[in-house]
């Protein structure tokens, strides 16, 4: 059987370091704890903008547009560390039977992600749509996380107890 090929094992505290500076980010706009404004990080950017209020159709061009960086400055490291957690290696030896698990944790976690797509789909509209639709990398990476510690933790205590 083919292995798959994962991180080592010390890129899931590199992993975690990512989530933690993330979630200090998100704090500091709420709290304001350090030094400066996690909220207040503006720069131009190329983006894709609505033009429909200028031309009066719906229409959508590729241009410079000045954006606040706070928002990619908390997504995008926390779902970098939690990829990063997710493809690390385990503790133990990674055998068949720990790919096995990794593969059912994958499987059950798509299932959480599709029924959260699903209900987000049928009972959020505009913005808080996309408030909803942003975090769903995350839910599915987190949730992976979670189930497959969970399976090891238990096939740990069954180990354990055959001893």
């Amino acid at each position: 059987m083919k292995k798959i090929p994962l991180l080592p094992r010390y890129f899931s505290w590199i992993g975690i370091i990512l989530v933690l500076v993330s979630f200090i980010i998100y704090l500091n706009g709420i709290y304001k704890f350090l030094p400066f404004d996690s909220y207040g990080f503006w720069g131009e950017f190329y983006t894709l903008m609505n033009v429909s209020e200028v031309k009066g159709e719906e229409d959508f061009i590729f241009g410079l547009q000045k954006v606040n960086y706070s928002l990619i400055l908390i997504l995008v490291p926390s779902m970098i560390g939690l990829a990063i957690i997710a493809f690390s290696k385990v503790n133990f030896v990674e055998d068949e039977f720990i790919d096995r698990i990794r593969l059912q944790s994958w499987s059950t976690s798509i299932i959480i992600f599709l029924a959260y797509s699903l209900v987000i789909n049928m009972f959020t509209y505009g913005t808080l749509y996309f408030s909803f639709a942003v975090v769903s990398p995350h839910l599915l990476l987190l949730s992976f996380i979670l189930i497959f510690k969970v399976k090891l933790l238990k096939l740990n205590r069954r180990l354990a107890n055959e001893e």
